[in-house]
Parts: C-alpha cells; structure tokens; sequence
C-alpha cells in the first residue's frame, strides 16, 4: 500500500484552514506524514502571503506542517522543480475558480498539475461533506496492468486512511450501438445487439474482479460495478448515484495540445464532477 509520508498543499486563493486542508492533515496524521504548505503569490505579495502561511500552520497540530513556501504566481517552472526529485507523495489543493474562455485555452492550474505533476494530485470539490466515507475507484481496463495495480494502491490507501468504504467502476461504451439499431429491423436482430451488449459487460465484469482480486485477498472489501454509457459522464453519474465522496481516476501522458485536441476523461470528469477527484498518472 501507498504511503503520504509528504503532502504538497497548494493555496491558489487565501491561505485558510478549512475542511479541505484538515482532510490533507488527517492523511498525513494516518501516515505520520507531514505536509507543506505553499502558496503562489502575485508581484508584491511575497511578504503578505509568507506571514499568512505562518499564521495558518499555527492553526495545524504541532509538527505537522514541515515547512511553508512561496512561489511566483504563473511560474510553472518554479512549480515543477519543488515538486521535483521524488521529494512528494501527494499533491493537494482546493479546485480551481470556475473556468473562464482563457483557462478553458490555457488550461487551470488543476489541468496543469494532473498532466504533469510527477504525483498524484487530489483536488478538494466544494462539498458539503467533512468526511470522505465513499471513494470509487474507474478503471478502463487497458493492457497497462502497471498503471492500474498503482491506482488502486493510492486508492486503497486513501480509503483505509480516511476510514472509508471502496467501490471499483469500468465504464465501456458500445459506440456503434445506434448504428446498429438503425439498422436492426426486427425484434431478433435487436435482441441480438442486447445480447451482445450483455455478454460483453459480463466479460468486462470478470476481468475487472481478476484486477481486484489480489486486494481481496489481503482482506479489503471492494464492490465492483460495471456500466455501459459514454466514460466520463458515466462516471460521474455513478459517482452521484453511489454517494461517492471522492473518485480516483488514472490519466495518460499527452502533451497540452493533444489533450485540448483530443479530450481528456480525467479532465472531463474533474469538469463535469461535483465531488472530490483524486488523480494518477502512470508509473515513470
């Protein structure tokens, strides 16, 4: 299992304690970890926002805060080389303010750090609940065994550490399926494609309880769900219908211009979801 022996936490607005970094505190607590606090301040606010990270890490357990920083805001680079060298286990932060026409283009500082933070990022949505008692874990059952065995590392890790149960998702999608029913004339041929939907899902449901089944065996309690829909959207809405506190979801490496291009599903579902995401990228 995963450790958070290190938390990077970033302040993109004031820095505070408030729910979403007493959660940060409570994984670190469950880890004797501890974690840093940072924030990325304007020209002229260096000063300002040092005290205020001083103020706040007073408000934290004693010990628990390892040190704070300050970064230049807009310096992607400064960024990168704090995180860099393996130093962090987690990258933590508040979502980003809604998004306007310039960071849709530009992408936020949330789109920036899940592609290319070298961690795994959790962004904290402004929900209601204090704590997380449901994480749900989507997994697109590629070839790469190696990202997903380290996505439910993290994700088992982060529910045992919160105290929270676990549910694993796969969401395929039968894309041609309207085609075919344009097409399907009678009541067999639709009985059919059903058919086929079916027995697909039943074979995505038994590969998807061989990637669990390892985690079952060292006694954790997983429940696994399988839908067919389109992946991000579906995701989301079975984040909403399962009560789901937190979704952890793997994310593949691309450029910024194949993911404005091309899309990307953790990027969809940190758009599109209203509770918190925690995200993976695969193993160097």
């Amino acid at each position: 299992m995963k450790r958070y022996e290190r938390i990077f936490w970033i302040f993109e607005d004031e820095p505070a304690v408030d729910a979403a970094l007493r959660r940060a505190a409570v994984i670190a607590r469950a880890f004797s970890g501890r974690l840093v606090l940072a924030a990325l301040a304007g020209e002229g606010r260096e000063d300002e926002l040092t005290r205020r990270l001083a103020e706040t890490a007073a408000v934290l357990d004693a010990g628990l805060v390892e040190r704070t920083v300050v970064l230049p805001a807009g310096d992607a680079d400064a960024l990168l080389a704090e995180l860099a060298g393996g130093r962090f286990d987690l990258v933590a932060k508040k979502a980003s303010p809604d998004r306007t026409l310039g960071s849709y283009l530009l992408g936020t500082l949330d789109t920036f750090l899940i592609e290319h933070a070298p961690v795994p990022v959790l962004v904290e949505k402004p929900v209601p609940q204090e704590r997380i008692a449901h994480v749900l874990v989507a997994v697109d059952l590629t070839d790469d065994a190696a990202h997903e065995n380290l996505l439910l590392d993290h994700a088992v890790s982060l529910a045992r550490a919160l105290g929270a149960r676990m549910s694993v998702l796969h969401v395929w999608h039968m894309e041609s399926e309207e085609a075919l029913r344009g097409r399907a004339f009678t009541a067999a041929a639709k009985r059919a494609i059903d058919e086929e939907k079916e027995a697909e899902t039943r074979r995505r449901r038994e590969a998807l309880a061989a990637v669990v089944e390892p985690f079952r065996e060292i006694g954790i309690s997983i429940a696994v769900l399988v839908e067919e829909g389109p992946v991000a959207t579906t995701i989301v809405e079975v984040g909403k219908r399962e009560a789901a506190d937190l979704i952890a979801i793997g994310t593949h490496v691309r450029s910024h211009v194949e993911t404005l291009l091309l899309g990307s599903t953790a990027e969809s579902v940190l758009r599109l979801v209203e509770t918190n995401l925690l995200v993976v990228r695969p193993p160097a």
